[in-house]
């Protein structure tokens, strides 16, 4: 259990007898597409001197990101993975083009710190390396572009009215690998928040341990239901024994107004569980493949 736990816990007064959370990036909002296009992508070109490979490095940040089973991957796992993939690439070998290792980034995935801009300035306090203040700095360079196009973040068209609906039956709260800062100010600009009890974000721990914390004992299991994009978020209501209801990309919309017309529905009504819930689950596992189209048959597993 992460040791936000108990802030977790008590951040909202019980009401209802179900829990529903929600992920927020690419779920609720339609912010995936553009901010990898126009905020990560550029920026990781940038700071790691990619202008000479640029399409090959747009086309394999946005397989990770985007439109693979790694779709919501906390960002710096999702950096090294976009790094460790374009140096494997056919094409950049070809060009000799030389793509950094990135040990210190990988020894501070595995070292257990949070993977959050906290988390390294620790690091970095701890033992200064360069390699991180660089992964630093494209993060903070990260967070100023997506808050200087924050204009074009705009909810699924359906997703207020559902919220609004649920929320008078079911306790809503927010869980996000976005900065909390900037999830908060997203859900209020656009109005939701009166409809969710907690606003979650990266300092609070993994998504699975904002959705155990918030959940903590009060809810029973088929109560529960987890709505997200990616697969983390699937495993975040396995790991917490949860449902899980996709939003899948590229359907967004039908698919907050399907759980607004009868997934919902299911949820109160203790049908959602089984076949339904199978049916979805596979049909989401689908629309995200695990292996890069330039890879041939060589899948990262």
């Amino acid at each position: 259990m992460s040791e936000n736990a108990p802030q977790l816990s008590a951040a909202f007064a019980q009401k209802h007898d179900f829990l529903v959370a929600v992920d927020s990036d690419g779920c609720a909002l339609d912010t995936m597409t553009f901010k990898h296009l126009e905020c990560f992508t550029p920026q990781i070109i940038k700071f790691w001197g990619l202008e000479a490979i640029r399409s090959l490095a747009e086309q394999t940040e946005q397989f990770v990101n985007l439109y693979s089973k790694w779709r919501g991957l906390n960002r710096f796992p999702a950096l090294l993975m976009v790094l460790d993939f374009l140096g494997d690439r056919p094409e950049v070998r070809a060009e000799q083009m030389a793509v950094p290792p990135m040990e210190s980034l990988r020894a501070f995935l595995d070292s257990g710190q949070p993977q959050s801009n906290a988390g390294l300035e620790a690091a970095i306090d701890t033992k200064p390396d360069d390699e991180l203040e660089k992964v630093l700095q494209w993060s903070h360079a990260v967070n100023r572009a997506v808050a200087e196009k924050a204009e074009k973040v705009r909810p699924f068209p359906s997703v207020r009215h559902t919220l609004e609906t649920m929320a008078k039956r079911a306790d809503l709260i927010v869980v996000s690998q976005m900065p909390h800062e900037a999830c908060a100010r997203e859900w209020r600009e656009h109005g939701l928040a009166p409809s969710v009890a907690m606003l979650g974000g990266q300092e609070l721990g993994s998504k699975a341990e904002q959705l155990g914390a918030a959940a903590d004992g009060r809810y029973q299991a088929d109560q529960v239901l987890m709505v997200g994009d990616a697969p983390g978020d699937l495993a975040a209501a396995q790991a917490n024994d949860a449902l899980f209801f996709p939003t899948i990309p590229g359907r967004e919309e039908c698919c907050w107004q399907q759980l607004g017309d009868e997934g919902f529905d299911r949820l109160l009504s203790r049908r959602f569980a089984g076949e339904y819930e199978d049916r979805l689950i596979k049909q989401f596992q689908d629309s995200l493949p695990d292996r890069p189209p330039w890879f041939g048959d060589a899948a990262r597993k």
